[in-house]
């Protein structure tokens, strides 16, 4: 149960459709948060919390304690799943209840959402409460389940989502995009009227960067010696080309020789025996492990090149995969799919990787021919893709900076 009692100035209420404990929201929401309570802002956050993320009590109150000590004033709500799309409204139900007595709580001056579902809340509590609405919007999920078929076009969930999104572009005191090529699209079809800024997923590369010594004692664990490592951090899902990236490191593992493939992912490990099966590619050639996210960046600095093979279909020109801006920061070069966000085009022109056009062992062939040039480099591979996440999606360089900038308009 929320505690309503007391009252405390915040600069906004932030509310989030992940839970606490999801990476997305320690990589993404809690991070910008804090890089923005150094500035002297308070925050309260709504988190919908789910069943795999949850927290006992003890874990709870730990939780809430550190991150009001910080200037973070937590509020856990239940997320619900079953009938979705009742399940949604009851959560947005909820979700602005609990909204409007926090603002009158906190005093908070924005109603500051992270994607679409957050959005139906923060809009009504803007106008419910007469605060300014922050409309933080990540890719149009309404867009990204009709690409995959989830949602079918003139379906009710796709017309209402899609409905809540161009009125919160509307609606919004000040809106923020992932990507430049979202941004360039909004004379044609966003309908955007507010001030816009392009803040990608950004990545903390005080964290990120490349560890010798956590290379030789990971690689070691993997039994390696100089064989190139492949890594895909993430889980197999829609937008998620696995099957194509089994067959992407079958290839270039014939081209090179000796070669592993490392799945990072909090998903269960026979899901992707299944594919490697199907793929043709044996259980020797792969590892399939659980990182903790401070884990990661280990297993990053163990590889050689990372891999984002994503859908390629309208909507990724939205995206900003966090994995990415992991990967360069960590120095690997990355291979991805055309279309996705910024980070194809960037990752061709400043040579950070190879770029797939057409899922076919052809273009899997010439990827590799790709690396192998660019591994031939040396150490200037990895200061090259380490100065592009600094550059382009670092946490303190980028992410912090334009938040504050938008606060401070709103403020």
């Amino acid at each position: 149960m929320i505690d309503f009692r007391g009252k405390s100035d915040v600069a906004g209420l932030y509310i989030t459709y992940w839970s606490l404990r999801d990476p997305l929201c320690q990589t993404q929401s809690l991070a910008y948060l804090r890089e923005l309570t150094k500035l002297g802002h308070e925050f309260a956050l709504i988190t919908f919390e789910q069943p795999k993320y949850a927290l006992d009590g003890e874990q709870a109150a730990a939780a809430r304690k550190e991150l009001a000590e910080g200037g973070i004033h937590w509020y856990p709500l239940r997320y619900h799943k079953r009938f979705s799309l009742l399940a949604t409204g009851f959560d947005c139900l909820c979700g602005v209840v609990a909204g409007a007595r926090l603002v009158f709580r906190h005093r908070a001056r924005v109603a500051h959402s992270r994607a679409s579902i957050p959005a139906a809340m923060g809009l009504v509590l803007s106008r419910l409460c007469r605060i300014k609405f922050l409309y933080d919007a990540d890719s149009a999920l309404s867009e990204e389940y009709a690409d995959i078929g989830h949602w079918r076009r003139d379906g009710l969930a796709f017309k209402v989502t899609a409905w809540f999104e161009s009125l919160a572009r509307q609606s919004a005191s000040s809106v923020v995009f992932l990507t430049e090529q979202l941004r360039r699209d909004l004379s044609h079809e966003l309908n955007a009227r507010a001030p816009v800024t392009v803040i990608p997923c950004c990545v903390d590369t005080n964290k990120f960067r490349f560890d010798a010594g956590a290379r030789a004692r990971r690689r070691g664990e993997l039994g390696l010696g100089d064989e190139k490592l492949f890594v895909y951090v993430g889980k197999i899902g829609s937008w998620y080309l696995i099957d194509e990236t089994f067959e992407f490191f079958r290839t270039a593992r014939q081209e090179i020789g000796a070669a592993r493939l490392l799945i990072l992912t909090g998903d269960a490990p026979e899901a992707f025996h299944e594919v490697a099966e199907r793929c043709g590619v044996g259980q020797e050639a792969y590892d399939v492990r659980h990182a903790g996210h401070d884990e990661v960046v280990e297993w990053l600095s163990a590889s050689d090149a990372g891999l984002a093979l994503i859908r390629q279909v309208s909507s990724k020109r939205g995206s900003s995969p966090v994995k990415v801006g992991e990967y360069l920061a960590t120095g690997l070069p990355v291979v991805i799919t055309s279309g996705i966000g910024d980070y194809s085009a960037l990752i061709e022109k400043e040579r950070l990787g190879a770029v797939v056009d057409s899922l076919t062992p052809a273009e899997y062939l010439e990827s590799t021919e790709r690396l192998l040039s660019l591994w031939a480099e040396g150490a200037s591979l990895r200061d090259r893709c380490r100065g592009a996440a600094e550059t382009h999606a670092s946490l303190d360089a980028v992410g912090r900076v334009r938040y504050q900038a938008v606060y401070e308009q709103l403020l």
